[in-house]
């Protein structure tokens, strides 16, 4: 954690430096990542103090770690090329949460925060020593929570992308046509953060999957060994009502916990994920991954 956290605040150094940006140069306009990194910021010290108010210094350090993890392997690399562009807004966002992160981070490793605040913010603030700077305050924004759940949901879908990739055995490098998407929230996302789905998974088009039949087969069979003991003499009767089922439906309810209905000799039997086989495979051509209600499906064609 303290290896990324000097990673990220020499990266800024560097890159303020290349181009001859400031404090107070000016903050250019910032981009839904940006804003997404302030509001994490906010959230941060939000939970920081909370956590140390309650003398809870473990719940304090997994927030700072997440947010330490979040700001390298999110923000810093999903905005590389800005950085080299010398883009302000960038590198304006970055300055802001390491000051922020500093702070927090200085009852936790008093050493090193003071050397990055040293060469990094003493000058612009005046204030020579990290430990006689001001504890950051939490003064959450309006959509704040919006853009955390939107960025949420877009590092889900690109971890289930990655997963379609490696399932499928297709190397992100390698460039595909066009993901299918289906989630709650899908329609809401800006097309910037669309476009962060995108450039992830190395995607030339992305789309909303209407149905997830027309990327999955279903296929659902009875096991005969729990139906058995359900109805006994009537096995082959329940076996061959379970064949009459829409698999598709049959699946969707097991998700939803729903038990599934069928009628044996007239009488209506309830049964439940242990009484069925429920198989999924990508139809061919395609990789499909899915979690919960969120489902990725990659054109490998």
């Amino acid at each position: 954690m303290i290896r990324t956290y000097w990673s990220v605040a020499s990266f800024q150094s560097l890159y303020a430096r290349a181009n001859g940006w400031t404090p107070g140069a000016g903050s250019g306009l910032p981009t839904v990542l940006d804003r997404w990194a302030e509001a994490q910021s906010r959230r941060l010290v939000g939970e920081v103090t909370d956590a140390l108010t309650d003398f809870d210094t473990a719940r304090a350090g997994r927030a700072l770690a997440g947010y330490i993890d979040d700001l390298s392997n999110w923000y810093v690399r999903r905005s590389r090329r800005r950085f080299w562009d010398g883009d302000p807004a960038a590198l304006a966002t970055l300055h802001d949460a390491l000051s922020v992160l500093t702070r927090l981070l200085a009852p936790f490793i008093p050493f090193v925060t003071e050397r990055v605040w040293g060469a990094l913010f003493a000058d612009a603030t005046g204030v020579d020593s990290v430990h006689l700077a001001s504890w950051p305050t939490d003064t959450p924004a309006a959509g704040d929570d919006q853009r955390s759940a939107q960025m949420a949901l877009v590092r889900r879908l690109v971890e289930l992308g990655r997963a379609a990739r490696a399932e499928a055995n297709v190397k992100t490098r390698q460039p595909l046509r066009r993901a299918l998407v289906s989630a709650p929230g899908w329609g809401d996302l800006p097309a910037e953060l669309r476009r962060e789905v995108a450039d992830e998974l190395n995607v030339g088009d992305l789309a909303r999957l209407a149905d997830t039949g027309d990327v999955i087969d279903v296929t659902v069979k009875p096991n005969f060994r729990a139906l058995g003991k359900l109805l006994g003499r009537k096995t082959q009767v329940g076996a061959r009502a379970i064949a009459t089922l829409v698999p598709a439906e049959v699946a969707a309810m097991l998700a939803a916990g729903q038990p599934i209905q069928i009628s044996v000799d007239g009488t209506p039997v309830e049964l439940g994920a242990d009484h069925l086989i429920v198989n999924e495979a990508p139809v061919s051509g395609w990789a499909v991954k899915n979690s919960a209600a969120e489902t990725v499906a990659l054109d490998l064609g």
